[in-house]
């Protein structure tokens, strides 16, 4: 190619210049906070958090979300997705005040996050309670199974945001204590999970919450609300349901969901006939051979199992168990999580929906006593280990009724490949076969199926000529087995054969050395047959000899 000179390749040199240059000044910009349209107070806030570099998340999500656009979210555990939404739900509700210069009013906040459980609520809380000491911006924290008049002292004052579980928060709307006139903001974490059907969560939510706040804003002159969806696992059908009750959302999905951690070490280990219990214990004494060892969290599928299973270790003297389940009492409950995260108590028992979205600044160990139903559930409880880049270790029981779900998890991640769309079924593995069927030229084989699959294993063997049967065959050997029935039908064990038979058997034996003296050839018959193949030769016995030593001629031809 000739090159280009004078003002032509002057402007195309320049060209490729500010091109380079300003995707070098993109990736400046989001390699920091401030670059991304954050104000100075929350990259204060952030500094004092030790948080200097945004993480992918946050890079793609905190412009997204202080363009006031909705957004759907999700990537792997510990990614920073709790930050990627509150640093800029935080600055715009302090620009509104700045804006319009009207505080916050009494019981109506500015922004609603909801999540499923309570502790995730009050570790939500706790990043927003950092992030308001530079912003200067009222928090409060909503959760079941609290005295809900203290709830309400602490909603008659002005209120910027409030993070809560779905059922408190419906409540607290019915009764008029917290008014969503002014909500500008709703968060939802874990959607997956507050989506589902199966959890229970979704009528509190719809009643509570969405309903109210779209009523609402479809007859106030402001704006709509701003709707932002986070979770660590997304189906596809979730997503396009989500996409489609909330039209015009930008989903924002990283490469990495659905896929373990690469620093992560999974053994599953099978069960058998051994009991499960026996199996946990040996498992937690190895674990905690070392005086200094990182806390446990088992996981079981449900609230029975945890208290099984919390029992039994208490039985064989681990002490310092604590459980955590819907079914206990929040204020045991509270106590239970805070034993655990402060170190007094080193092993968890927990389900998952209790447990979901949790972080913990130490390093902690997974054991899935019962093995998840689905794969991302699987993710969630992976999740609580090997976050943030480090190391973890994951130990799966598995039954014979998960070796299916098991096996595939255990190849994808060798693959390195997502496991969002495993199925614990063994059918949806199979291939249908094929209608191809081989019969073998011998009897006692039988037919012989291929399902049109082999060539990817090993080279098919060439097939044999194929013995053609015809009714004339089965007429002839039925004769043949009628007349040896009737030589031997008389006779018993022990007893010396007849002179017939002597007979018989003498012809048969002169007949085949008359042959072996022609040549050594036993006579054959030559049958036509009917496929491409041409002939086939079939032997025969030799038949009783005339006078003559000549062999009998074939009865069937």
């Amino acid at each position: 190619m000739p090159r280009m000179g004078g003002v032509a390749g002057w402007c195309l040199g320049s060209r490729v210049a500010r091109t380079f240059l300003r995707r070098m000044a993109t990736a400046a910009d989001r390699a920091s906070f401030a670059g991304l349209g954050l104000n100075t107070s929350v990259c204060d806030a952030l500094t004092d958090m030790k948080i200097a570099t945004p993480t992918w998340i946050q890079a793609e999500v905190i412009p997204r979300v202080l363009a006031r656009k909705d957004v759907l979210l999700a990537d792997q555990t510990g990614t920073g997705k709790t930050l990627a939404y509150l640093a800029p739900v935080m600055q715009l509700i302090k620009n509104i005040d700045a804006d319009t210069g009207v505080m916050a009013c009494a019981g109506k906040p500015r922004g609603v996050v909801v999540v499923p459980s309570r502790e995730l609520a009050v570790q939500v809380a706790n990043v927003a309670k950092m992030l308001s000491h530079h912003l200067k911006l009222s928090v409060r924290v909503m959760l079941g199974g609290a005295k809900i008049r203290v709830q309400r002292s602490d909603l008659s004052s002005p209120i910027d945001l409030v993070i809560g579980t779905p059922g408190r928060i419906r409540k607290l709307v019915y009764t008029r204590d917290c008014r969503l006139g002014d909500v500008q903001f709703v968060v939802i974490d874990e959607a997956d999970t507050l989506f589902d059907p199966k959890c229970g969560f979704l009528d509190e939510l719809d009643a509570g919450l969405l309903t109210p706040v779209r009523n609402l804003k479809a007859k106030a002159k402001g704006g709509p609300v701003q709707f932002i969806l986070v979770s660590a696992t997304m189906r596809q059908q979730v997503v396009a349901d989500l996409q489609a009750g909330f039209p015009g959302i930008e989903t924002v999905l990283s490469q990495k969901l659905h896929r373990l951690p690469s620093a992560m070490t999974v053994d599953f280990v099978g069960i058998g006939a051994r009991d499960k219990v026996e199996v946990l214990v040996s498992t937690l004494r190895q674990m905690t051979t070392r005086p200094i060892h990182d806390p446990v969290v088992i996981f079981c599928n449900t609230t029975d199992s945890c208290r099984a299973v919390d029992h039994a270790l208490h039985d064989s003297g681990f002490s310092n168990t604590a459980c955590l389940h819907g079914d206990i009492l929040p204020k045991t409950r509270r106590e239970n999580f805070t034993k655990f995260t402060s170190g007094e108590k080193s092993i968890l028992v927990t389900s998952d929906v209790a447990f979901r979205g949790l972080d913990f600044p130490t390093k902690t160990r997974v054991v899935m006593f019962d093995f998840p139903l689905n794969p991302c559930d699987f993710l969630h409880r992976a999740g609580r280990t090997a976050r943030a880049g480090s190391t973890g270790v994951v130990v799966a029981f598995v039954s014979k009724r998960d070796q299916v779900l098991a096996r595939a998890i255990k190849n994808a991640m060798a693959r390195g490949e997502s496991i969002e769309s495993l199925s614990s079924s063994a059918s949806d593995y199979k291939r249908a076969p094929s209608a191809k069927v081989v019969y073998s030229p011998r009897k006692r084989d039988g037919p012989v199926v291929f399902s049109g699959n082999e060539n990817r294993f090993f080279k098919r063997p060439k097939p044999r000529p194929v013995e053609q049967h015809t009714k004339r065959d089965d007429l002839s050997a039925k004769s043949s087995s009628t007349r040896d029935k009737r030589r031997t039908r008389d006779r018993v064990d022990g007893e010396p054969p007849s002179a017939r038979q002597r007979q018989s058997v003498g012809a048969r034996e002169r007949g085949a050395a008359v042959g072996k003296a022609r040549g050594g050839q036993v006579p054959q018959t030559r049958h036509a047959s009917a496929c491409t193949q041409g002939f086939v030769i079939r032997r025969q016995a030799a038949q009783p000899c005339s006078s003559s030593l000549r062999p009998q001629e074939p009865l069937h031809e």
